[in-house]
């Protein structure tokens, strides 16, 4: 299944790449194959996100049956090109017959019964010779089979996001955990300092409470952080059908750039050029213009060239010995549709209206194209920011948790401002971490909507992994 699907890809790039391209994609997927048959077994080593994209592409059943049907559409050209072919017909037959004759007024008639076999054979060749709808339907088949093209593209785009996604999410809960398991074990010694300072007469029952109320707050915390990270984990065992034993974690240097052109407008123009949903939506209105034209020949006339050759052979019979008779005939048949009801307008005027409804979805593909460019670009931009501002957020929270537990232990904060200090400090942490690999997502999604996310993207991302 994985060659399958990677054939699929290799077909892809050779069908939009230049003449020049074509050596050179074959030998990346072969390597691509080569790569996904060693590492994928290499189950003992930390996965990345490289390791893990290999396995989803051979294990996914979403994309595995995106690839399978975009195999089938690819049928459809040839079924359109088959009528435009010729076509060779045979029959065989033996036929059983019985001949009675009675003349009773006529007696220099022979009478009487008989019984004989004949036996008939005959070849037809019909090849058409013009047939406008035909042609019409096979170009428009072509068109098709680019829907297909187009749309396989996009499930291997979304199947990089989703491999991303579903890595992010378990690194993301298992970063939650760890932070959940750290703030009640910082709970639990603030908690056992409250007692003690109640037991000295230096603490108040409210501080006791207030501890032991943030620490089952933090164990319950804690519960749910090991449910979202066993069912994080199971999600990336659904699409990659095994146990990830280890993954990788993102580096603490990971870069943070903006978009290059860092300017929104060059990044709606490159998705109104290249993005898929609108290249889907556009070819989708080139089929329904050939269908205009496919339902508008069914006024015209076709010509066909046909060939027949018939034998027959006849055993003996009352009126005589048995016979053998052949014809061979070769005409041009024109035919010629006069009237069919008014079938024909009304099925052009369909086509006609089918049509103009696929020049609105080319809109609506268009518009969300440009309103993507701009959402994506703006979260890419938005989360270097973010993640710089939340850097600081955590070293700003680091040093007034410190602060205020120095002013705890001199009498001048009260334990509530300790554990407030504790929270913002593991809630500023969670937000930076999540900020991270949100970064990451953006940047694979700007490129989704512009129509050029591939395996390079991946494996650049996967490079930010240790």
């Amino acid at each position: 299944m994985l060659k399958r699907a990677i054939r699929g890809q290799i077909l892809i790039g050779l069908l939009l790449s230049t003449p020049g391209h074509t050596m050179e994609l074959a030998l990346h997927y072969d390597t691509v194959i080569a790569q996904a048959a060693v590492e994928t077994k290499t189950s003992s080593r930390s996965l990345g996100l490289w390791e893990v994209y290999l396995l989803a592409l051979d294990n996914d059943p979403t994309f595995q049956s995106d690839a399978l049907t975009y195999e089938a559409e690819l049928e459809k050209v040839k079924q359109a090109r088959a009528p435009l072919l010729p076509s060779l017909n045979a029959d065989v037959a033996r036929v059983r017959n019985r001949d009675e004759i009675k003349a009773p007024d006529q007696p220099f008639i022979i009478q009487g019964d008989a019984y004989y076999n004949s036996d008939r054979y005959g070849l037809s060749l019909r090849q058409p010779v013009y047939d406008h709808a035909k042609h019409i339907g096979y170009r428009q088949a072509k068109s098709q089979s680019k829907i297909a093209e187009l749309e396989f593209e996009i499930a291997r785009q979304a199947l990089i996001v989703r491999v991303v996604t579903r890595y992010l999410v378990v690194l993301a809960a298992q970063d939650n955990l760890d932070l959940a398991v750290a703030e009640r074990t910082a709970l639990a010694r603030q908690l056992e300092l409250a007692d003690e300072r109640l037991q000295v007469g230096l603490g108040t029952t409210t501080d006791l409470y207030d501890a032991e109320a943030r620490f089952r707050l933090a164990e319950a915390q804690e519960i749910t952080a090991r449910s979202a990270l066993a069912d994080a984990r199971q999600a990336l065992v659904e699409l990659i059908d095994r146990e990830p034993e280890r993954l990788k974690v993102l580096k603490a240097d990971a870069p943070l750039t903006n978009p290059v052109p860092n300017e929104v407008q060059a990044w709606v123009a490159q998705a109104l050029e290249g993005n898929l949903e609108l290249a889907v939506g556009r070819q989708t209105a080139d089929v329904a213009d050939k269908e205009i034209q496919r339902q508008r020949a069914g006024h015209y006339p076709f010509l066909d060239f046909l060939v027949s050759h018939d034998f027959e052979d006849a055993d003996g019979s009352i009126s005589g010995a048995g016979s053998e008779r052949t014809i061979t005939d070769a005409l041009l048949q024109l035919s010629i549709p006069l009237f069919e009801g008014g079938a024909v307008r009304s099925r052009t005027r369909e086509a006609r209206l089918r049509f103009d409804a696929a020049n609105q979805q080319v809109e609506t593909a268009r518009r969300a194209a440009d309103r993507g460019a701009r959402a994506a670009f703006l979260d890419v931009t938005g989360s270097v920011r973010q993640v710089r501002a939340l850097d600081k957020a955590v070293t700003a929270s680091e040093s007034a948790l410190e602060a205020k537990q120095e002013g705890f232990a001199a009498g001048l904060n009260t334990n509530l401002d300790v554990l407030d200090a504790q929270r913002d400090l593991f809630e500023a942490k969670r937000d930076y971490l999540k900020a991270r690999y949100d970064y990451i997502l953006n940047r694979l999604r700007l490129k989704q909507v512009i129509g050029t996310l591939s395996e390079e993207d991946l494996q650049r991302a996967g490079s930010w992994l240790q």
